[in-house]
């Protein structure tokens, strides 16, 4: 049986606004060829990378046409089910567009979709009760700084911290008073001082301390 290793990470999840964004990553692209070593040298984990290098790994991530799937827990869903579920949602999402975007591709090429998929998640905590994933043929663990080990995980954190940042960015210009351009809704000072003067905007996570009230 053919294996697939997929790499799993998050965002944002103690930013005090916007959703959690997660990726899962299949280190193939969709003729199932392994991508380059050149492309391979440039993942690490994406606190390390700044966004124009983050960024140039996304793009080239589009142009190799890699295996990868997305997955976002909304502000609603943090402030209902608490941040941990959400996240755990965010990528089990995330892990089943990867499996769904592999079985199609193999399909293609005309292979056996029959494949075990071994699932490797960055941190310790499993999102594998939360519908992860739509096969039977899989074994998802977690691994402690995974983003730093595991080329397949460094690459879902770069994918998620892009798609999250643009989001972040885009929000800006309805929300400008919280410099969400900078702080990407993490809690900076200046963040902190325009919840004071405004309050929350319809993004923030009202669950979370210092916005909610006691």
């Amino acid at each position: 049986m053919r294996s697939f290793l997929i790499g799993v990470d998050e965002v944002g999840r103690g930013a005090l606004a916007g959703q959690v964004y997660a990726s899962a990553v299949i280190l193939r692209n969709k003729d199932l060829r392994a991508v380059p070593n050149y492309f391979l040298s440039k993942l690490k984990d994406s606190k390390r990378l700044s966004p124009n290098k983050r960024l140039s790994v996304y793009t080239a991530s589009l142009e190799y046409k890699l295996i990868f799937g997305v997955g976002v827990a909304t502000t609603k869903e943090i402030d209902q089910f608490n941040v941990l579920n959400a996240t755990m949602m965010a990528m089990a999402r995330a892990i089943n567009e990867c499996i769904l975007t592999a079985k199609r591709c193999l399909l293609r090429n005309n292979l056996d979709n029959q494949v075990f998929y071994n699932i490797v998640v960055d941190g310790v905590s499993n999102p594998k009760n939360f519908g992860v994933p739509c096969s039977s043929n899989y074994y998802c663990r977690t691994i402690k700084s995974g983003d730093t080990h595991i080329q397949e995980i460094s690459c879902a954190s770069i994918i998620a911290k892009v798609l999250r940042d643009r989001e972040m960015i885009e929000l800006h210009e309805q929300f400008p008073a919280y410099d969400f351009i900078r702080n990407k809704g993490y809690g900076t000072k200046k963040h902190m001082l325009a919840l004071e003067d405004n309050g929350p905007c319809k993004i923030h996570r009202l669950s979370f301390k210092p916005i909610r009230k006691e």
